[in-house]
């Protein structure tokens, strides 16, 4: 789960340089998307760990997950429309998966752990 983790940061980090050197269009789409699929591979196997355990907290962190994946295509419609600062709005996204993992994440992982 943790390489899991490091790897979304990785691709919300390399968004974040793609953006800010004059990016093509195309490869802003193109890693989103890979954002967007590594992100819902992650939380497919959060998702069947949570069930496979009876976790108790199940349907709020499968909530918590699709609100992450509709965060990935909101920030990239804003920075392609131009709808505001890129740099915030990369740090919005990096922050926002980043709280997921040491809350949501950190609980479940304790759980697991215990049994």
């Amino acid at each position: 789960m943790d390489a899991e983790h490091r790897e979304l940061i990785e691709r919300i980090n390399l968004l974040s340089v793609e953006l800010q050197s004059g990016y093509y269009q195309t490869n802003v789409i193109d890693q989103f998307q890979e954002l967007y699929t590594a992100a819902a591979k992650h939380f497919a196997h959060e998702e069947a760990l949570m069930r496979l355990q009876n976790y108790d907290r199940y349907r709020e962190h499968q909530a918590d997950h699709q609100h992450l994946l509709d965060e990935i295509n909101l920030v990239m419609t804003e920075c392609l429309q131009g709808m505001g600062n890129e740099a915030v709005m990369i740090e919005r996204l990096h922050n926002r998966f980043y709280t997921h993992f040491m809350t949501r994440d950190a609980h479940l992982h304790q759980i697991i752990g215990k049994t």
